[in-house]
Order: structure tokens, then sequence, then C-alpha cells
């Protein structure tokens, strides 16, 4: 897995890091990782996730400004919890993930959102409200 934090591409004892608050990920987004950034964590790029990155859960990443997820082809969902809302979220991109299906039930609530990018998902159900 390819690690970049703050435009420096390093490998990382995600245990002994202390990362700021921009990552991109080429691979996947592990789980032990996610409780070390989740709440700090204002970009995120994820790019190329395998198999195992079906959904992401946006409550983990409260704090989030850009989110970008591309080229992983697993992914279906994108979830959060009913009356969750991403206050800081502006800008919000997918692309190249074509088994992507819906948004969250309950819609998208990002009342700052001022982008969203959908580009090559053919199986997209809906748009959030």
């Amino acid at each position: 897995m390819e690690l970049s934090t703050d435009n420096k591409v390093s490998s990382y004892d995600f245990k002994a890091t202390r990362l700021r608050t921009f990552l991109t990920l080429l691979g996947c987004l592990p789980a032990t990782l996610t409780p070390l950034i989740g709440k700090t964590l204002q970009e995120l790029h994820l790019r190329n996730c395998g198999s195992s990155f079906t959904s992401f859960h946006l409550d983990l990443f409260p704090n989030l400004k850009t989110l970008h997820i591309e080229s992983s082809h697993y992914f279906e969902t994108v979830s959060m919890s009913d009356g969750m809302s991403l206050e800081e979220l502006t800008f919000f991109s997918i692309k190249d993930c074509v088994s992507f299906v819906s948004f969250p039930d309950g819609g998208l609530i990002a009342p700052k959102l001022s982008e969203l990018e959908i580009i090559n998902c053919p199986n997209l159900k809906w748009l959030p409200r």
C-alpha cells in the first residue's frame, strides 16, 4: 500500500504515525488506521481499493472537507447514520466505481457541499437528496 500525507509518499508504521489533515491511499483504508485519523482528517483520496472495500461509512470522518473515491471497482455504497450531518464537506467525487449503486437512504446532509462529481458510475440508482 502506498500512503501519501501532506504530499509526501512513504512507508508508515500506522501505530506510530501522527497523520495530518490530508491523506491519499492507493489500495484501501485499513480498519486499524481509521480510529487514528477519523476525527481530524479533512481531505481523503481513496484509489484502487480492493474487493474488501464495498462501502464507506461517512460517520467515521465528521470533519472531511474533500472526499475522492476513484477506480475502486467493488465499491457499492456510501452510508451514514440517520440525522448525521457532514458540516464541513464541500467537495465529494466518485469516479470510475462501476459497482457504485447508492448514497444513504435518508439523503446526504452536507450544508456546505458545493460540488458533487460522479463520473463513470453506470450502476448508480439515484442521486442524494
